[in-house]
């Protein structure tokens, strides 16, 4: 069985998340603040902040997204004029209309089609969902885990354990494909599962422990070997 992760893996996450950031810093004053390229870098880490505490199960999505805007407005000492859940959604709704697939994810997951998919994510449940039926590959997979339904989330090797007993597959019989090393790569060397790495930037070095591919279309030649 094939898993895929979703962000930036199948869904152009970085790019859409780029234009719902650039949507809250113009909405919200930040360009009176700072340039654009360092607001990125606030943005980022705050996210990632309250992202980390979610999959931890410290707060819920929505609360997440809350406290986000919260502190990026504390952070630039802007006065929120309006609740911040409404400032949030500026950001994401630019966000999701951005929502694309890279160019090789249709042809790629066409010439693979007979193989039975899955997806393993880390989020919230309805918004992976939505995003591959939005995207239109929701097809191509048989089963979806996501650490906002099941409490886990990777790299603990739980979720892929979870994976494999759901799909009644063995992980040796199983492939994920991914795009970061730490939580997508490393957790596999302990479960068995073969990993394939993602790199479209092609910063990566090769390794013994996963395959590292530029593009979904290597994907044939390394199931297929």
């Amino acid at each position: 069985m094939i898993f895929f992760d979703i962000d930036d893996t199948l869904l152009n996450f970085r790019d859409a998340e780029l234009n719902g950031v650039k949507e809250i810093y113009d909405k919200g004053g930040f360009y009176c603040k700072d340039n654009f390229n360092n607001f990125i870098s606030v943005w980022s880490k705050i996210k990632n902040k309250y992202f980390d505490m979610y999959l931890q199960n410290k707060c819920t999505f929505k609360e997440r997204q809350i406290a986000q805007v919260v502190d990026l407005f504390n952070y630039y000492n802007i006065k929120i004029e309006t609740e911040p859940y409404d400032y949030f959604l500026i950001y994401y709704n630019a966000f999701e209309s951005s929502w694309k697939v890279y160019d090789d994810v249709f042809p790629a997951l066409s010439k693979i089609s007979f193989f039975k998919m899955g997806i393993i994510s880390n989020g919230d449940d309805l918004q992976q969902r939505k995003k591959l039926e939005r995207l239109g590959i929701n097809k191509y997979f048989n089963d979806v885990i996501t650490s906002g339904k099941f409490g886990i989330s990777k790299p603990s090797r739980k979720i892929f354990d979870v994976a494999c007993e759901r799909n009644n597959v063995k992980p040796e019989e199983c492939y994920y494909i991914g795009d970061k090393i730490k939580t997508d790569m490393l957790p596999l060397k302990q479960i068995g599962i073969k990993g394939i790495l993602i790199d479209r930037e092609r910063r990566a070095k090769k390794s013994v422990d996963y395959e590292v591919i530029n593009s979904l279309f290597e994907l044939e030649k390394i199931l297929f070997q």
